[in-house]
């Protein structure tokens, strides 16, 4: 681990200010990114979980400050997964920050992707079905404007599943009929796009 905290001290000096550098602002953060992630690789292997967390925020504010729109996307991603390991709820607020940049940017399925991930949370750690369905019903919402694989069809399907299964659970019984009913036709579109390729 002492490597690791090098690299972090190290990081840290290359971001403090001076009068050569005040001119070269993106070298500075591009030299302190390459050691936090040097860094971060090191504590995740280790699975030093809360020093992994510490250097990934300073990996989040080198990459807002250079404007990496992807490389916050992915440091939101990478900060909810660590704390949805440790079980810290604080992984829905990164994900929703992650939503919100792929919302901006028109990634419509990567949005889908991720409410169905916060709707997995409720469903299977709070069993809060209410809010699991709320995010399922966004999560659905983003796939239908931007369905462009089946890779994503096939996600939309297991969405759609989760929802009968609530809808089930509910006692909606018609609710869940409509719901299957509509995951019999989406097998049936990806079916004739798999045969319809060229």
């Amino acid at each position: 681990m002492a490597n690791a905290n090098k690299y972090v001290i190290e990081g840290d000096n290359r971001l403090k200010k001076s009068l050569f550098e005040i001119f070269r602002t993106d070298d500075k953060y591009e030299t302190a990114l390459e050691l936090y992630e040097k860094a971060k690789n090191l504590y995740t292997m280790n699975k030093d979980w809360d020093n992994a967390i510490k250097v990934l925020m300073k990996i989040l504010k080198c990459n807002t400050e250079l404007k990496n729109e992807n490389e916050v996307y992915k440091c939101y991603v990478d900060i909810s997964k660590i704390y949805r390991k440790n079980k810290n709820t604080e992984h829905i607020e990164y994900l929703k920050k992650a939503i919100d940049i792929s919302l901006n940017t028109g990634k419509f399925n990567q949005a889908g992707k991720l409410y169905s991930e916060i709707g997995d949370y409720y469903f299977d750690a709070d069993v809060k079905y209410d809010n699991a369905l709320d995010y399922y019903l966004l999560a659905i919402e983003n796939y239908e404007l931007d369905v462009e694989t089946k890779r994503y069809m096939y996600q939309m399907i297991e969405v759609r599943e989760k929802i009968a299964k609530i809808h089930i659970h509910e006692k909606r019984y018609d609710k869940a009929g409509n719901e299957y009913e509509k995951v019999a036709f989406e097998h049936m579109k990806v079916h004739t796009l798999r045969f319809s390729a060229p």
